[in-house]
């Protein structure tokens, strides 16, 4: 193996044994519950995160894809999620931030943050109320 080889193997292993959800379980668990119901997303110190319709690679790692997030108080459905996962998936690739492509696909881990900023990694889905919750924390605590 070559040091590339190396690197992307490392990669794979750690995004496997991560506790941040994949576009696979997250869809999965969103497929159990109404698509109507609201998403709402919190991280460690529950402040919470307003998520937008749009999604690009995470600058923490190229090949994490992260939902943007806006200071805008507006909540997105439990379709809204599936169909930007769905996006991402048909579109199978993403640009790193600072060049490349990257595959996107159901393996893909899932992060929440802005373009260019180190994101939130999704590791908790919770139903409260008819609306799904998603819990997120930054890589230093996971």
């Amino acid at each position: 193996m070559n040091i590339q080889e190396i690197i992307k193997y490392i990669g794979i292993e750690s995004r496997a044994n991560s506790r941040v959800l994949n576009i696979k379980s997250l869809m999965l668990l969103l497929n159990a519950v109404d698509n109507n119901y609201l998403v709402k997303c919190y991280n460690a110190d529950m402040s919470e995160k307003y998520l937008e319709k749009s999604w690009h690679s995470d600058r923490g790692d190229y090949y994490n894809l992260a939902i943007s997030i806006s200071d805008k108080v507006e909540y997105l459905s439990v379709l809204d999620i599936k169909n930007i996962l769905t996006d991402a998936l048909n579109t199978g690739v993403m640009k790193g931030y600072k060049g490349g492509e990257f595959p996107i696909t159901n393996n893909t881990l899932l992060y929440v943050r802005n373009y260019g900023e180190v994101g939130f990694g999704i590791v908790d889905v919770e139903l409260i109320d008819n609306i799904v919750i998603f819990h997120v924390v930054n890589d230093y605590d996971l």
